[in-house]
């Protein structure tokens, strides 16, 4: 029988030696996937441009610290109702992708998102926005002609009611 065994042996060996290697490489195949694929989206989140600089508008005032015994004036607390209500919306274009909200009759950018192969310019006032986009191999708009939108959009924005709203191309 030790004939028999040796050759059992050897193939026992192999294939153990094989399910070791397809292990290892899965493991390490795992783990350059993951790490790839962590990264995936970084370069888009780089051009995602926030409309506020950090710190700015983002914190709520606290309040002072009062007595241990509340007064009248400490239980009187603001309700939902006496803030204004913001709504926000996102406009999507070919150029990229504007995040508006609205306050009242006051809009603001929340992000900017321009996708590969174009930029945007904005200008930005308390009651519109207005962001261009235009792609970045594209030529000049008087070289071309016959043609009023190469590689450019425009994505103008309003509060209507306090929806943020796209106002139509005049």
């Amino acid at each position: 029988m030790s004939r028999v065994d040796a050759p059992r042996r050897a193939l026992v060996g192999m294939v153990v030696a094989w399910v070791a290697v397809v292990l290892v490489v899965g493991g390490l195949a795992f783990v350059v996937v993951s790490r790839a694929g962590s990264q995936v989206g970084q370069a888009s989140a780089l051009r995602t441009v926030a409309d506020a600089p950090a710190g700015a508008g983002s914190t709520t005032p606290r309040p002072a610290p009062s007595s241990s015994r509340p007064t009248p004036t400490d239980t009187a607390s603001s309700t939902p109702e006496d803030e204004p209500e913001v709504r926000t919306r996102s406009f999507t274009s070919r150029g990229g992708t504007v995040v508006a909200s609205c306050t009242g009759s006051q809009v603001r950018a929340e992000s900017i998102t321009v996708r590969d192969g174009w930029r945007f310019a904005d200008e930005r006032e308390p009651d519109k926005l207005e962001i261009h986009f235009s792609r970045t191999d594209a030529p000049a708009r008087e070289e071309v002609e016959g043609d009023d939108d190469a590689g450019e959009v425009e994505i103008r924005v309003g509060c209507v009611d306090g929806v943020p709203t796209r106002y139509a191309d005049e």
